[in-house]
């Protein structure tokens, strides 16, 4: 014989069957168990599990290479959580250090002093990577970058003070060495000849007004070392 239940009695087993419910599905929640995905070595990442408690909602994150879970705060790179030992430079295969940090290059992860190495242009002068401020020649006239403090003379490493500078074989040089390696240097004066030049057969330029006869030259001193002499001679004697 069925017995009925009075409106009092349902309205409590209602309230009960949706708690119970509730409880169930909690349950279930914390029994599932995340799709899987591979990660970069080969292996499953498993993603976030993400347990429940009374107390409150816990992420645990789930290491892309060992797929354990990461007790301590986890380093991150390439949007997946990593144990700090376990997150290292493609490289040089040793770990990130997290006070430095990584850079990420078609998704792989590589340490600042290899990405540097490896994708930075080196400076023509010391031959290291340039990170931030460099220098280049805005006419396209000579190749490469170079660090600011690098920038000279290749010759005398002396700067260049007005920012002007003479290019030869693709390297910086001040007026004094570009002209005397391209042989353009006054034979007579020394100087740089920039416009008209006299050039002899043996090679040698000169100023216009620096190309006179070397005979002459010869003897205007001849007679200027003579005259010295004679005037020596004559305060000695006296």
């Amino acid at each position: 014989m069925t017995k009925g239940i009075s409106d009092d009695s349902k309205e409590l087993f209602e309230g009960g069957f949706d708690d119970l419910m509730e409880d169930l599905m909690r349950e279930m929640d914390n029994m599932q168990t995340p799709s899987s995905r591979t990660n970069s070595s080969g292996g499953q990442h498993l993603g976030h599990v993400k347990n429940k408690s009374s107390s409150g909602r816990k992420e645990v994150h789930i290491c892309a290479y060992c797929n354990s879970p990461i007790d301590s705060s986890p380093m991150w790179a390439l949007n997946k959580a990593w144990h700090s030992y376990h997150l290292l430079c493609t490289q040089c295969h040793k770990p990130i250090d997290p006070n430095v940090g990584h850079v990420e290059k078609n998704e792989k992860v590589y340490c600042p002093s290899d990405f540097a190495n490896l994708f930075l242009p080196k400076c023509r002068r010391c031959h290291l990577p340039v990170e931030r401020e460099a220098v280049s020649a805005s006419d396209g006239k000579l190749e490469g970058k170079w660090h600011v403090k690098c920038f000279n003379c290749h010759t005398c490493s002396k700067p260049f003070p007005d920012k002007s500078f003479y290019v030869f074989n693709n390297a910086p040089y001040c007026k004094r060495h570009y002209h005397k390696l391209n042989n353009s240097l006054c034979r007579n004066c020394d100087d740089a000849i920039e416009g008209p030049c006299a050039q002899t057969i043996e090679g040698w330029r000169y100023h216009p007004k620096c190309f006179v006869c070397f005979v002459s030259i010869l003897i205007h001193y001849l007679l200027m070392i003579a005259n010295y002499i004679k005037i020596k001679y004559s305060h000695t004697s006296t």
